[in-house]
């Protein structure tokens, strides 16, 4: 009814609307919400220059209702769109949001140098406009130190938690989601320095609180979880990891659905950990189970390399070598266009492959013993 009623771009109207698109996303109706939102930057685009940081805004918020829906190459055109926009305005204010939201973008594609830049450029920005111990600049904080992590930049991410960790127990009294976050971080950025007790500790103590704050569903358990798991590993505990890496897997599932990218991408890592532990059936029927949802997800990107190489070794290992090749000639194909040529990512799936076919044609053979088309 709202959205009928717009007929000469009246500012409270066009805002109900988007108020009530952002809404929508929020729950989880963002194929709802894109019309609304698309309907409400067609508008803005006719309001006076005065009215230009209405566009900004409504142009990103459309970006990120993309976002969450996966349409990443619409989220970051309407991102891109909206930071010029706002580049435009005396007062920016809106742009860090922004920022961080092409970070998660980027990190999500694998770009992770990318990713920290928007992040460095989102914390500059709102350090200077509301100082250090505020929540948005720790929020800022909290994302660039994740992707440090993931860069192995461990000293600075070890600093940056560290900030986190303290502000949020001195301005949250009690349980706090937030600390909850910050408890996880820290977990995460400690493990890879070789500090696995004090990780485990922390990570007990955010899945307690997550306990008290939500009960036994919610994304934060199997949040936490998955950083007891990474801590109790890094401690040689690996028999106990996996069992609790199979309550992750669980856990997502039952707070986020079967076909939810947090619970594909823990299902592959319990392919994974199940592999190592050479439970290799179990770790073949999450990777079939995994592999369609999860190349939706990262469409193609170098990203899927690690996964597929992953389930590549495993059919090699298991003497199906003719369908274990396109797997790995994917993701070599795909870890040469992001990383270096010895970097273990792009090494690892060539190395398979050329084992594949050094190896005798009855172990190059399918499942029914004839060699797949694509393969003569």
């Amino acid at each position: 009814a709202l959205e009928g009623r717009v007929s000469d771009h009246d500012p409270v109207l066009l805002d109900a609307i988007g108020s009530l698109g952002t809404l929508l996303v929020a729950e989880g109706e963002v194929e709802r919400a894109i019309p609304l939102l698309e309907r409400v930057v067609k508008e803005s685009r006719a309001l006076p220059v005065e009215r230009r940081a209405e566009l900004a805004n409504s142009v990103a918020d459309l970006g990120y209702a993309e976002q969450v829906r996966g349409d990443d190459a619409g989220a970051r055109r309407h991102y891109e769109e909206s930071i010029a926009l706002f580049a435009t305005l005396p007062d920016s204010g809106g742009m860090d949001r922004v920022l961080v939201n092409l970070g998660y973008l980027a990190d999500r594609q694998g770009q992770l140098d990318s990713a920290e830049m928007f992040f460095r450029r989102a914390l500059a920005y709102r350090r200077a406009r509301h100082g250090e111990a505020h929540t948005r600049t720790l929020s800022a904080m909290t994302a660039l130190a994740r992707t440090l992590v993931h860069r192995g930049v461990l000293d600075e991410a070890e600093r940056l938690s560290g900030i986190v960790l303290a502000a949020r127990q001195r301005a949250l009294k009690g349980p706090h989601d937030l600390t909850s976050d910050a408890l996880v971080l820290r977990a995460q950025v400690l493990i890879p320095l070789g500090r696995g007790g004090e990780a485990e500790a922390l990570g007990r103590a955010a899945l307690a609180m997550s306990r008290q704050l939500h009960g036994e569903v919610h994304l934060n358990i199997p949040f936490a979880k998955a950083a007891i798991a990474d801590a109790v590993a890094s401690q040689g505990r690996r028999a106990e990891a996996l069992a609790i890496r199979r309550q992750v897997l669980a856990d997502y599932r039952r707070a986020a659905g079967a076909r939810h990218p947090a619970t594909i991408l823990a299902m592959i890592r319990l392919a994974e950990d199940e592999q190592a532990a050479r439970r290799l059936a179990e770790s073949e029927q999450l990777f079939r189970e995994a592999m369609p949802a999860l190349d939706s997800i990262w469409e193609g990107r170098p990203v899927l390399a690690p996964p597929l190489t992953s389930f590549g070794a495993l059919l090699a290992a298991t003497s199906r070598c003719a369908e274990a090749e396109p797997y790995l000639r994917r993701a070599a194909v795909l870890a040469a266009t992001r990383w270096p040529r010895d970097d273990e990512r792009v090494r690892r799936p060539r190395a398979l492959l050329d084992e594949c076919r050094r190896r005798p044609a009855d172990d190059r053979a399918g499942p029914s013993g004839a060699a797949r088309p694509d393969d003569r």
